[in-house]
């Protein structure tokens, strides 16, 4: 069988394109043993469980999609594909006295998008053509030259049930910054991960320059809002035979 966690409200520490865990947060092992701590002494209303092992990202069963908006005028939206990411959640056992720990961490986090599958949505055809052209342009996010984008985890609080709010390095064109944001991850069958949630992005950190106000002064009426939302729904398939045997906890 597969090892399952349970979270309680602690820190989980997110390292990407590492081998191992580190700062690992602990919670107590749930299991029916008078040396371990009992079940219904976990807050419940922070309790999660995962089953540890090696998840990829299902890029068909994932939705990416954006939303901008400007002074005057309609605003547009989007999708935009994922093309690779993978999540690893491991543990370690600890026996800290008469109680047993388990030490919980998430490691090799990683998503990356295909900018070259950015595409407007929001009117007709010749409409979504247009917008779409302009936005691989190098007015924006000049796709020819960067085609990827990729946001890198690097720390994670549990709020409380499925939510944690995830701090990580987000890096579009030539520029990497920090970005941080809440997420809902749920175990949703002992194979499958679901994470969803909304980034909110300030594209003229990353010299995206056309139509801000950041940068000009005389646009008018004619500002394109500087922030920009994309829109998570992330699915992770843990690939069969993947810890197979395995005791469950």
């Amino acid at each position: 069988m597969r090892n399952v966690f349970y979270l309680g409200g602690l820190s989980l520490v997110l390292v990407l394109f590492g081998a191992g865990c580190f700062n690992q947060a602990t919670t107590p092992e749930v299991v029916e043993d008078d040396n371990v701590i009992e079940e219904d002494q976990m807050e419940e209303s922070m309790a999660v469980e995962y089953i540890g092992g090696d998840y990829m990202l299902d890029v068909e069963e994932s939705s990416i999609t954006w939303f901008g908006d400007k002074k005057i005028g309609a605003p547009h939206d989007g999708t935009i594909d994922a093309l690779s990411g993978s999540i690893t959640i491991d543990r370690t056992t600890e026996e800290m006295g008469s109680v047993v720990v388990e030490s919980i961490g998430i490691t090799n986090g990683v998503i990356v998008i295909d900018m070259d599958t950015l595409e407007a949505t929001d009117g007709g055809e010749k409409q979504n053509d247009q917008v779409t052209t302009h936005l691989k342009s190098d007015d924006f996010f000049g796709v020819e030259t960067y085609p990827e984008a990729s946001f890198t985890l690097t720390d994670a609080e549990l709020l409380g049930g499925n939510d944690v709010n995830l701090t990580g390095i987000m890096s579009i064109k030539e520029t990497s910054e920090e970005l941080s944001f809440d997420v809902e991850l749920k175990q949703e069958d002992e194979d499958t991960l679901r994470l969803t949630g909304v980034i909110t992005i300030d594209r003229s950190l990353f010299d995206v320059r056309y139509g801000s106000a950041s940068f000009f002064d005389n646009l008018g009426d004619n500002v394109i809002n500087d922030e920009f939302e994309i829109t998570l729904d992330l699915v992770f398939e843990m690939p069969v035979g993947e810890d197979a045997g395995e005791e469950e906890v």
